[in-house]
């Protein structure tokens, strides 16, 4: 899925000098909807693109699949944690508690729904999401997602 997403946005990256790197620790699959699951990177590694193209300096993309040391609170499975993390210019504190939010965007095009559809799928895909952001560093944006083992699929489908 990154793969492809890499690909659909390529010019978007190359015409911005944006540097994209995607690396597996061999988690395995997530049990996940898939189109659900392209929704949420899309719009995540979109926004880090439209985050770096007035950046200076570094541009950078990273995106990392592995195996997480935090567990499901109802099965006790180890998750599976997807970070989408950016060189760009950062999240103010102020809003990264409302970024989550219908209809808020620090952008002057957009009406605010991204982010607000992205952590509705990521919860209707059983997972979470977690963001981290330092202003003038960066922001890393991680879900949480069950593996593809039967006990994880057992409570994703309760």
């Amino acid at each position: 899925t990154v793969e492809e997403i890499k690909s659909f946005l390529n010019n978007d990256l190359i015409q911005n000098g944006i540097i994209f790197e995607y690396s597996e620790n061999s988690p395995g699959a997530v049990y996940a909807d898939r189109n659900h699951l392209y929704t949420i990177l899309l719009n995540l590694i979109q926004n880090a693109v439209d985050a770096l193209k007035s950046q200076k300096g570094l541009r950078k993309i990273e995106v990392q699949v592995r195996q997480s040391d935090t567990r499901c609170p109802d099965c006790g499975q180890r998750l599976v944690e997807i970070e989408v993390k950016d060189t760009g210019p950062g999240i103010k504190k102020e809003d990264l508690e409302k970024i989550f939010y219908p209809f808020f965007t620090t952008k002057a095009e957009g009406v605010g729904l991204g982010l607000f559809l992205v952590h509705k799928m990521v919860k209707e895909n059983k997972g979470f999401i977690r963001v981290f952001s330092e202003v003038g560093k960066g922001t890393s944006f991680v879900l949480y997602l069950h593996p593809v083992t039967p006990e994880a699929i057992g409570c994703v489908k309760k």
